[in-house]
């Protein structure tokens, strides 16, 4: 008889981890077994074999798949688990797709679906190739520096080329899953065996899809967002997270881990290079590489692009919004021109619903959810009032529920109230919004084809749309609100806003001749004013300047705290003893807080949150376990401080 360790992927009392089991089999490690676990049976990980017998009685492992993990993505785990301070059940849960121990054989998945684009055909400038050879000479992890349109994918292509060439397999990470079509057209020319995975394909299939990766031999391409980091592919030799900057790369769900960082420890355990390609690199990456003297690699935009056309456009000056309140005279103008051209134009706005808030002019009276008293949003296509964070939606009320007036008012503006106007003044102009409110059928990944075809005119979206976008056809990008997340109370603020901006801006003329319109009550910040003119180092360097007096990433490292308790007081007077016994019992006084999240509540429960800040990582690790066994949420290395 053999005798195993193994991980379920469910935790069993306490913080879980491995437990023993034995088989008549030589397992080897990495191996995925069925194993009883309390009154159920679930499926498990090995991960080492015992020289003898344990002093117990041990229960039966039973081996349900030929091929193991490979020994560098169980390495990667087993690390992850240690470096987030998480259980390694909940690590191996989320690499593990559902339902393993339903029998299915592995078929060859249907093609993926692919934007037809003519990369084959582009040769690449002078640049580009001093710039892929700076890369290639690259060791290990290496930022492609490049603007937006210089041509990242052209290297890209390079890459992988020489990666599948030399017999190993290529991953490639996009910040969302409706840009899975546009990497399929990019990539799908160099290889029959390509991949994608994500969380949108139905369970049987990404399943399929992962049984397909475990049992493929090099050299193949698999693609998809943060979850792909997951995929069991053998031999990569190449990872590239395209549009690293992205903040979806976080994991906003224990395990909370950051792509680029868990990237970086499996290429090392593969042997194979990670390129960290964006306009505008993350503060932390840009530190982290300069400090230790990793390549950033640096590529100027295409000779022959003509440059945007730029207009800033003062909020505060109403002679300017004498057609509609929320859309400029300039940005009107710049749309019809867009129309009579037949070209695209593009909208962003980063608030979803009609309108942001509503009031009772009467009395005051504020439409707050019931379950966790924010803000409700109105949705009036769905005739809702909808809560943006617990997702609790009602009636529209006919009247103020506190005076029984009928005069409220809802204020600010959303992407479905920007969707109405813009209606009502082009009719018969195809227009689609894109946020996460959109339906199966209206998301990105949906209508990609059309939007990328130029048979949408005018594109209103959140976010969404400035994550990697290349249309051709597009000519115009309008900003209705550029300084709106300079308002929010959180360190990333104008990290975030000059990103936005910038991708946003890169989106126009990609095709040639472009326009940029940018509406902000604060044209004159640091943030939009270096966003407008492309002085990324500008900014790196006055917000480097700004996170160390501060005392922020990337000098120093961050941990949030967050408890969560049925009244205000007890979640504030736990709070309280936390920053007591952080500096008491884990040295731990550089400490902000305690106050209320950002969303204080939500559902019935009140949350409070400290942040705890340390020079040396490996300070925050105990107290993180100790506070996660305690049911704090525990988020180590968070990007913002909006929870």
């Amino acid at each position: 008889m053999n005798y195993f360790r193994v991980v379920p992927r469910k935790i069993s009392g306490g913080d879980g981890g491995e437990l023993t089991y034995h088989s008549e089999d030589k397992l080897r490690a990495g191996s995925i077994v069925k194993i009883p676990l309390g009154q159920a049976t679930t499926t498990g990980v090995v991960t080492a074999r015992l020289p003898q017998a344990p002093k117990f009685i041990t229960k039966p492992a039973e081996l349900i798949l030929d091929n193991p993990l490979p020994p560098a993505l169980l390495k990667t785990l087993v690390w992850l688990s240690g470096y987030y301070a998480v259980p390694l059940p909940l690590v191996i849960n989320n690499a593990l797709p559902p339902s393993l121990l339903t029998a299915s054989r592995p078929r060859k998945p249907p093609a993926p679906e692919a934007i037809s684009r003519p990369m084959a055909s582009y040769k690449l400038s002078s640049a580009q190739r001093r710039a892929l050879k700076q890369v290639q000479a690259a060791d290990s992890t290496v930022i492609l520096h490049g603007d937006t349109g210089s041509g990242k994918t052209l290297i890209y292509r390079e890459l992988i080329k020489s990666t599948l060439k030399n017999g190993k397999s290529a991953l490639v990470l996009v910040p969302e899953i409706g840009l899975t079509p546009q990497a399929v057209g990019d990539y799908g020319d160099l290889t029959e065996h390509i991949f994608v995975t994500h969380s949108g394909l139905p369970a049987g299939r990404r399943k399929q899809i992962w049984l397909n990766i475990l049992q493929q031999k090099p050299p193949f391409i698999v693609i998809g967002p943060r979850s792909a980091l997951m995929s069991p592919a053998r031999n990569l030799g190449l990872i590239i997270i395209d549009e690293a900057h992205e903040n979806s790369f976080k994991q906003d769900v224990s395990p909370r881990f950051q792509s680029q960082t868990v990237a970086a420890y499996l290429a090392g355990r593969h042997g194979a290079k990670l390129v960290l390609g964006t306009a505008t690199p993350r503060l932390s990456d840009y530190h982290l590489a300069s400090s230790r003297n990793l390549p950033i690699v640096t590529l100027p935009s295409y000779h022959s692009r003509k440059p945007r056309q730029l207009t800033l456009v003062d909020k505060t000056d109403r002679d300017k919004f004498t057609r509609n309140r929320y859309l400029s005279d300039p940005l009107i103008k710049q749309i019809e021109a867009a129309l009579s051209g037949n070209e695209q134009s593009l909208i962003y706005l980063n608030r979803r619903g009609t309108a942001t808030v509503g009031l009772c002019v009467n009395c005051g009276w504020v439409a707050l959810c019931p379950r966790c008293h924010n803000q409700l949003s109105l949705h009036q296509d769905l005739s809702q009032l909808r809560c943006h964070v617990c997702g609790w939606h009602g009636p529209i009320p006919p009247a103020c529920p506190d005076c029984g007036q009928p005069d409220i008012a809802y204020r600010g503006a959303g992407t479905k109230r920007l969707e109405s106007e813009i209606k009502k003044l082009w009719p018969s102009a195809n227009i689609a919004r894109f946020d996460t409110d959109n339906l199966k059928g209206e998301r990105l990944v949906d209508l990609y084809h059309d939007l990328h075809d130029g048979r949408v005119d005018i594109a209103i979206g959140t976010q969404v749309i400035a994550r990697g976008l290349d249309l051709p056809k597009l000519r115009l990008v309008g900003v209705i609100s550029a300084d709106s997340e300079l308002y929010l109370p959180d360190f990333s603020a104008s990290e975030r806003t000059f990103q936005l901006l910038y991708q946003v801006m890169g989106r126009a003329g990609r095709g040639g001749h472009g326009q940029v319109v940018i509406q902000a009550f604060q044209l004159a910040h640091p943030a939009i004013r270096q966003a407008t003119s492309g002085d990324y180092r500008v900014f790196y360097d006055q917000e480097s300047t700004h996170r160390r007096q501060h005392r922020y990433p990337p000098y120093r490292h961050l941990m949030s705290l967050i408890c969560a308790y049925a009244t205000r007081a007890k979640a504030q007077s736990a709070a309280t003893d936390a920053v007591e016994r952080l500096a008491s019992e884990f040295g731990l006084r550089d400490v902000l807080g305690p106050a209320p999240a950002f969303y204080e509540r939500r559902g019935r429960r009140f949350r409070w949150v400290v942040v705890a800040k340390a020079s040396q990582r490996h300070r925050l690790l105990p107290a993180a376990q100790a506070f996660r066994q305690a049911g704090w949420q525990v988020d180590l290395d968070p990007i913002n401080l909006l929870y």
